[in-house]
């Protein structure tokens, strides 16, 4: 299911192309179609869910036409693809980065968590929905965090609100920008803006990078950073539960160096004497392998660098959410409080995206662009 016929849709048995933003609509005329078909797992929606009389009635209104009125999708596509999940145990739905990206897109993937609750599949192996394995990885991030190492509360600044943080007034402006792993420039809402601010002539900012990027245009300092093959690392999953060691392949060229080991080397150039500030990179990742969660028993710096992987200790055939779900009724909550609270629908549904909504600038730009 994709606006875009990439190369996993070419080779699909099936592609569903809906327009783009309309993932949530489509997610709801699916489980239209599962309650047609009265394949709804009854006793699932009664003893793991909230709310789902709620949410009935919502998706209720999702006929197929009016999905595809809403999706652009053929009505006979919807209703052939609803009936095959509402007959199809289990059915795993895999979720990827770009979905979210759009006014209600955080709708969108709550609207496609709910359909795995409706057909029962949460609690079947192999079924339920899954966007990234990262939270699966238990390693001691607090060890690397030290966070008790501070002595007094530290300002931060939100990534998606740069242009806000390098231009208010209102607490003491920021005098010193380091900028590693990303590109703000190029990647963070309100653009001109961030230009504005990182064109401050009182602004000082460095920038860590392998190119020169647009931040980087900016900067007072580049600094060259290695690439993967040129450092040590761990790297967990975003989409299986493998871990794996990251040996260097080959020497730095240059002057590059890694962002551990510029940070050493300015920890040393500012006399701070800390320990923990000058730890290498092996004793980083002992730190992080260092845990008692259950995902890494067995796994230690000498196992894993000597095989190079492991597997995430998991037991094969594990269902995370077969008894409920970490959410303050401890159950999938079709109706929430928490997110009504926050100021959205208490029910989860459907919130057409700015960019495609029949609003006068979609009139005026009547395309979306899909990177």
């Amino acid at each position: 299911i994709d606006p875009i016929r990439s190369r996993t849709a070419a080779q699909a048995d099936e592609h569903v192309a809906p327009l783009p933003g309309t993932d949530a609509a489509l997610a709801l005329g699916l489980m239209h179609m599962v309650l047609q078909e009265g394949a709804e797992d009854h006793e699932y929606l009664e003893t793991f869910t909230v709310g789902w009389e709620a949410f009935r009635e919502r998706v209720l209104e999702f006929t197929p036409r009016r999905t595809a009125q809403e999706t652009g999708v053929a009505e006979e596509e919807i209703i052939r693809l609803g009936r095959r999940i509402a007959g199809s145990r289990p059915t795993a739905i895999r979720v990827s980065q770009g979905i979210q990206r759009h006014a209600g897109g955080g709708t969108a993937l709550r609207a496609l968590a709910c359909l795995p609750a409706v057909t029962g599949d949460w609690r079947r192996p192999g079924g339920g929905l899954l966007y990234s394995t990262d939270g699966y990885f238990g390693g001691n991030r607090e060890a690397l965090y030290r966070d008790d190492l501070l002595s007094r509360p530290v300002r931060s600044l939100s990534m998606t609100r740069l242009a806000e943080g390098l231009l208010e007034t209102d607490d003491p402006p920021v005098e010193a920008l380091i900028v590693y792993g990303a590109n703000p420039l190029a990647s963070s809402p309100d653009q001109n803006r961030i230009r504005q601010g990182l064109a401050r002539e009182d602004l000082f900012t460095v920038v860590m990078d392998h190119f020169q990027t647009d931040t980087a245009d900016y900067a007072d300092i580049v600094l060259p950073a290695t690439m993967q093959p040129e450092h040590l690392d761990v790297h967990d999953g975003y989409g299986h539960l493998y871990i794996t060691w990251n040996e260097p392949a080959v020497a730095p060229p240059g002057e590059c160096l890694s962002t551990t080991e510029t940070f050493r080397r300015l920890a040393r150039a500012m006399k701070l004497t800390e320990p923990a500030l000058y730890a290498s990179d092996e004793e980083l990742a002992g730190e992080l392998l260092d845990s008692r969660h259950p995902s890494l028993a067995g796994i230690t710096v000498d196992t894993l660098r000597d095989r190079g992987w492991a597997r995430l200790s998991y037991p094969k055939g594990h269902v995370p959410f077969a008894n409920g779900f970490p959410t303050r009724s401890g159950k999938l909550e079709f109706l929430s409080e928490a997110a009504q609270a926050d100021g959205f629908d208490a029910v989860a549904g459907y919130v057409p995206a700015t960019e495609t909504n029949d609003t006068r600038l979609a009139q005026s730009f009547p395309f979306v662009l899909l990177s």
